[in-house]
């Protein structure tokens, strides 16, 4: 929900920002409605160490059908967040194992046998290698071909976790195959 700061709000007026009272958890997540007041409570909740600091993903930006537009992602939202508190959250999504980590224990997934699909080299292929998954990059998003045969040529580790081990240009190429 848009959350706007009031015309006639200034620094005399910030603590006069209503808090919930007994919050257990601060969830933070993409939100195209984000304003200055919910950074003022995300932070202010933050100050209690036994408030939770969760965090969806950080990832930095989201696929544009224009290469002109760059649309912020939902790290640049945990950011100020980040900043504002002097906390690091549990981060629950890609590239964090955490969610894998449940499969593997609750279904008992043999991750050499699993391949993960993604469009980001840095969030979605390094899952993927962290957990021993074969990956797929899927060029319709974020990351290109080019950008993944650069760090194959790469004499960094850490560049070379980010090769996909497969590469498709769009899902319908991953649909047909699956249907055949």
């Amino acid at each position: 929900m848009p959350d706007p700061v009031p015309e006639d709000f200034s620094q005399d007026n910030w603590r006069a920002v209503s808090l919930e009272k007994d919050v257990k958890a601060v969830v933070v997540g993409f939100d195209k409605h984000i304003s200055f007041l919910k950074l003022i409570r995300a932070s202010s909740y933050l100050k209690d160490p036994n408030v939770h600091f969760i965090a969806t993903n950080t990832d930095q930006s989201f696929p544009s059908s224009s290469s002109d537009i760059i649309i912020p992602g939902t790290g640049c939202i945990v950011g100020p967040v980040v900043m504002g508190s002097g906390r690091k959250p549990v981060i629950i999504g890609k590239p964090e194992t955490l969610m894998i980590d449940y499969l593997k224990k609750e279904y008992n997934v043999d991750m050499s046998r699993s391949v993960f699909i993604g469009d980001r080299l840095d969030t979605d292929i390094w899952l993927a290698k962290k957990c021993q998954m074969k990956s797929v990059l899927v060029l319709t998003g974020v990351s290109t071909l080019a950008e993944a045969e650069k760090h194959s040529r790469s004499t960094v580790a850490a560049d070379r976790d980010l090769v996909p081990t497969f590469y498709l240009d769009g899902m319908n190429v991953f649909n047909n195959l699956i249907r055949s």
